[in-house]
């Protein structure tokens, strides 16, 4: 009754409204009431409203366009409020050694406190950091963190949710495959990729080192540094840059990205999406989660320095900006009371206000930094060389998967079923080759040469697949090198070799017979 009420008052005629927008009108109104404190008569009258039918038909126009639409929105924000670049700001101030610099690979290389020191199949010291964003949402700012810090391996993460809902690990997984394709008419028509704009407080991070495959060996690739003339300022044009999805740079982080996304329940005791992880985190980074969800897990922020104790390394940052509306979150006394009761090696160091939104219904909002002070139980080789191979195992069966109707796609998402189930089988093979670098890391066995290969040739066939709507292939010719790297004598990755140099080839004599090509 209510919802045929809203309805008519929107000019709609409920009864033959489609059936996801009458229950999304109805959850609309629920959520806005537990909210806000409101009773549901109280929203239906606001809504009844000049400005309440602007909002609500606002909302009802942007989820209607899926993964565009959602970025669309966090786009908007992100360009009005400069959080991106107050993200980047607050992890480059608390985790330096983040910092994507050109000439820093003696640095770090003699980092003997963050990050996991390991020889590579070649033999190469190498020297990895990972980063994991919480209730990541679309994974826009995850993207950006990708983009501006391309040293930290990030991981994206949200909650599993219905089946039939465009929420959860769901949406984020289809929004960053829309970025990793992303191609504006607008990106078309002008150089976005501004290097040199990079040198703001934000990051140094060179378009070259944004598109490394940040695999197992890293690989120098040329890019094209081209500037163009701008009448704004060097901020300005830095977010400018950093906020906008038509840039290569862009691109190629979001299929970096797609690789490392994870389903992680934050209330759960174990986050076993990103188990792996345990102990090895330099950086977790948790905004405006209580802003969502505070109204009904008000405590969450509890959950959050929980499962951040576990995974965060020694010396590791948490990072969490969010509402003081909900929890007593900002609460410096409960939240320190809270570390010592539940005796998590955390220390609060630092407590902000970046935002003056004293004035703003829904609370204050403040960054909180923790420094992990102790070290974790990190996963042992044969634990980490078992779970790459479960990676592998789930990601053939993703890649084996045809999904049937292969062009059909389910409404509102932007993959195909096809590419949908090839983007899965990546995210297990990444995910696998994570786990035998972390292995690497715990000492040597006589497996992890031979698991790798098989991860990098069958990762090679997913790219190969995908090239066609996601360009990726260079990234299968960068993966088919390392698997023969780590087993040179297979005959089956050379075939596949082969196989990609004439697909590229002929995507090359493709380009130079399109009078549109570049």
């Amino acid at each position: 009754f209510r919802c045929r009420f809203v309805a008519n008052s929107l000019a709609m005629d409920f009864d033959s409204m489609d059936e996801s927008l009458a229950k999304t009108l109805q959850s609309f109104v629920e959520v806005i009431s537990q909210k806000d404190g409101k009773s549901e008569e109280d929203v239906l009258k606001e809504l009844g409203t000049p400005e309440g039918m602007k909002m609500f038909t606002s909302l009802m126009s942007m989820s209607a366009t899926g993964a565009a639409g959602c970025l669309q929105k966090t786009q908007v924000l992100a360009r009005q409020c400069g959080r991106a670049c107050m993200y980047l700001d607050y992890i480059h101030k608390h985790c330096p050694w983040l910092e994507g610099k050109d000439g820093d690979e003696e640095k770090k290389a003699s980092d003997t406190i963050h990050g996991c020191f390991f020889n590579d199949c070649t033999g190469k010291a190498q020297r990895l950091y990972f980063g994991l964003d919480l209730a990541s949402a679309n994974g826009y700012y995850a993207s950006r963190f990708t983009m501006l810090m391309p040293k930290a391996r990030w991981y994206a993460s949200e909650h599993m949710s219905e089946p039939a809902d465009y929420l959860g690990t769901k949406m984020m997984e289809d929004c960053i495959e829309y970025m990793a394709t992303e191609e504006s008419q607008e990106g078309l028509k002008r150089k976005r990729n501004h290097p040199s704009l990079l040198s703001s407080k934000a990051s140094k991070a060179t378009k070259a080192e944004a598109e490394k495959p940040l695999l197992d060996i890293d690989s120098e690739e040329s890019g094209d540094n081209s500037e163009e003339d701008s009448d704004g300022s060097e901020e300005d044009e830095m977010q400018d840059w950093l906020c906008a999805l038509d840039t290569e740079s862009s691109r190629q982080s979001a299929k970096l990205l797609r690789g490392r996304t994870a389903c992680v329940d934050i209330t759960e005791e174990t986050w076993h999406g990103v188990e792996h992880l345990q102990g090895f985190c330099s950086v977790v980074v948790c905004t405006s989660l209580l802003t969502q969800v505070g109204y009904r897990e008000p405590y969450i922020w509890a959950d959050v320095l929980q499962g951040a104790s576990q995974i965060l390394e020694k010396g590791g940052i948490l990072l969490m900006y969010d509402t003081e509306k909900w929890g007593d979150f900002g609460d410096v006394e409960k939240m320190k009371d809270h570390l010592k009761q539940a005796e998590l090696d955390l220390e609060l160091i630092e407590r902000e206000e970046p935002v003056d939104f004293s004035d703003d219904p829904d609370g204050r909002m403040f960054t909180l930094a923790f420094k992990k002070t102790g070290a974790s139980q990190q996963k042992s080789l044969q634990w980490l060389i078992q779970k790459a191979e479960d990676f592998k195992q789930a990601g053939n069966s993703y890649y084996s998967n045809l999904a049937k109707c292969r062009d059909a796609r389910e409404q509102g998402l932007h993959s195909s079923p096809r590419v949908a189930s090839l983007w899965k089988a990546v995210a297990c093979y990444v995910q696998g080759l994570d786990c035998l670098s972390l292995a690497r890391s715990q000492g040597d066995d006589e497996r992890l040469n031979h698991i790798s290969s098989r991860l990098y040739s069958n990762l090679a066939a997913a790219y190969m697949e995908l090239a066609e709507t996601a360009g990726t292939y260079e990234h299968a010719n960068r993966v088919i090198d390392l698997a023969l790297v780590c087993d040179p004598d297979w005959d089956r990755a050379k075939e596949r070799k082969e196989k990609i140099l004439a697909m590229i080839k002929g995507q090359e004599r493709d380009e130079d017979e399109d009078p549109r090509g570049s």
